[in-house]
């Protein structure tokens, strides 16, 4: 047998020392972090400065956040939009406020791909500078985020509103929707022919669910106003057009109205009516109101709710209030103008 070798203090050598852990500091090598210690601080690679600006170290938060070059590619990107830079301390942070923007500011949904977009620009140029020594000035990089906007702008497509959107939508290349041209049309009131009466009705609902009114006005073949009426309801917008035609017909009984036109923004009340499908929840009252308008001559017709407007205040008035009332006289002073402009057969315009 060979001989025997021994290691430590018998054969007065001592301990071997452990090796020495390297220097995070030093070298720039990622080792077990205390718990104490933020992630977002932690250096991304061997070289202590940040690649793109050489001026801080290379921290997850410097690098997409307080970075020059990095803040000069948002800021660029927002000056777009619109928009400023907004000094926050975290990429949540950013995202957060991020998010809020996106209500205000025009291309809402090329607006949130940036937030995506510039990071990922961003690392890439950093890799590029730091493992293949190639290197783009500010204005190249930025060109190169809308090349990236171009290639996803496909799914931005939407109508231009005004001045900004248009400016924006080119400079980020959004493929841009025609906007259809607005059609206006001249809108008026029809007084009825001689010897009718006309009930104007309508409907209101403040919310859903929320407080529900109907109301309604009859003029007789002079445009005069003879009956209005307000009704405070707890149902649904489409019951309150019904219930404002059916107290319209009772009104118009009590008065003894021999011939009714009646008029109704709804067109969907109007079908109802044309085919007999009436609600069950009026179809009660709708049937004790048929011997009357058996024995009357009457109409039914669709107007624009321009044409309507006395009607929709008296609604209007009796969901806010809560209450109903019928007017024979002394109409609220709002009323006169509409009233008179009905009258003389003045023309609304309606956009759309």
């Amino acid at each position: 047998m060979g001989p025997r070798l021994t290691f430590g203090k018998t054969a007065g050598l001592g301990t071997p020392p452990l090796p020495r852990p390297l220097d995070c500091q030093r070298t720039g090598f990622m080792t077990k972090r205390r718990k104490s210690q933020n992630p977002s601080r932690t250096p991304l690679g061997l070289y202590l400065r940040c690649v793109l600006c050489q001026r801080e170290s290379e921290y997850l938060s410097y690098l997409f956040l307080d970075c020059d070059f990095t803040q000069s590619l948002w800021k660029k990107f927002m000056d777009i939009f619109g928009t400023h830079w907004s000094n926050v301390s975290s990429y949540e942070e950013l995202i957060a406020w991020w998010i809020l923007k996106s209500k205000v500011v025009p291309m809402p949904n090329a607006w949130s791909v940036g937030v995506v977009l510039i990071p990922f620009l961003n690392w890439g140029e950093r890799n590029n500078r730091k493992f293949d020594a190639r290197d783009r000035s500010l204005a190249a990089s930025f060109l190169a985020l809308l090349n990236l906007f171009k290639d996803v702008s496909i799914s931005f497509k939407r109508q231009v509103s005004n001045s900004q959107d248009l400016i924006c939508a080119r400079t980020v290349h959004i493929p841009l929707i025609p906007k259809p041209a607005q059609v206006i049309r001249e809108v008026w009131w029809c007084r009825p022919p001689l010897g009718w009466v006309k009930l104007n009705s309508d409907g209101c609902s403040l919310g859903n669910p929320g407080r529900v009114g109907a109301g309604g006005i009859l003029h007789d073949d002079h445009a005069v106003p003879i009956g209005a009426f307000g009704i405070y309801l707890g149902v649904s917008n489409f019951l309150a057009e019904f219930w404002a035609i059916l107290h319209g017909i009772l009104l118009g009984k009590e008065k003894n109205v021999c011939r009714l036109w009646i008029e109704s923004e709804s067109a969907a009340v109007l079908k109802a009516i044309q085919t007999h499908l009436i609600p069950w929840k009026v179809q009660q009252l709708w049937l004790s109101l048929q011997p009357f308008l058996n024995s009357i001559q009457w109409k039914i017709s669709h107007c624009f709710r321009e044409a309507n407007p006395v009607a929709d205040f008296l609604a209007k008035l009796s969901a806010k209030g809560a209450c109903s009332f019928v007017w024979n006289s002394d109409f609220l002073a709002p009323l006169n103008g509409w009233l008179l402009d009905d009258a003389l057969g003045h023309q609304r315009f309606r956009f759309g």
